[in-house]
């Protein structure tokens, strides 16, 4: 079983033992092409948001078969229009390691004008009552988007939050991911 088979498993549990009802929504930040925890959150029967800037044909055919609300969008801290550095590991271009942070690891001096939105923001749009789940894969930009939970009231703060850490770093620091 790979690392993120494993992290979806017991993510499944968590949030079915603390939202029984599944009165929460769960918001999938930053899905990518693989491991779409979006899908786990819906097939779980909790309302699903996915946030991603380049859905791939797969994303958007499991968002249309799952009833899952895509956003186009990155999660930042500004309501406008940034450059979103187009991922680029070993040699090959790979959308996974796509960052708002042109320093990032795996980001290339490619980039491309995306459409970004604040947590609260993305909040406020969605009408969200509560939420179950907050997962962030967005490379090297969580902390960005962590620091805005303390600007949210307490009732909208997420039952969990799951994100990366570590793995990655910017390209002065001379770690690869």
């Amino acid at each position: 079983m790979n690392v993120e088979t494993c992290c979806q498993d017991l993510l499944e549990q968590i949030i079915l033992e603390i939202d029984k009802k599944k009165t929460g929504m769960c918001i999938d930040v930053g899905v990518g092409t693989f491991a779409f925890y979006c899908e786990v959150f819906a097939r779980c029967g909790f309302e699903t948001v996915a946030v991603e800037p380049l859905p791939n044909d797969k994303l958007l055919k499991i968002c249309q078969t799952h009833d899952i609300n895509l956003i186009e969008s990155c999660l930042s801290d500004t309501n406008d229009i940034q450059n979103l550095y187009m991922g680029k590991f070993a040699g090959f271009l790979n959308r996974n390691f796509s960052s708002l942070d042109p320093n990032w690891f795996g980001s290339s001096k490619n980039a491309k004008p995306v459409p970004s939105i604040t947590l609260a923001n993305l909040l406020d749009q969605l009408a969200v009552p509560e939420i179950t789940c907050l997962k962030l894969d967005i490379e090297g930009w969580e902390s960005v988007v962590i620091k805005q939970l303390t600007e949210l009231p307490e009732s909208s703060l997420p039952k969990v939050i799951m994100f990366e850490y570590g793995g990655g770093g910017n390209r002065q620091s001379n770690q690869a991911g």
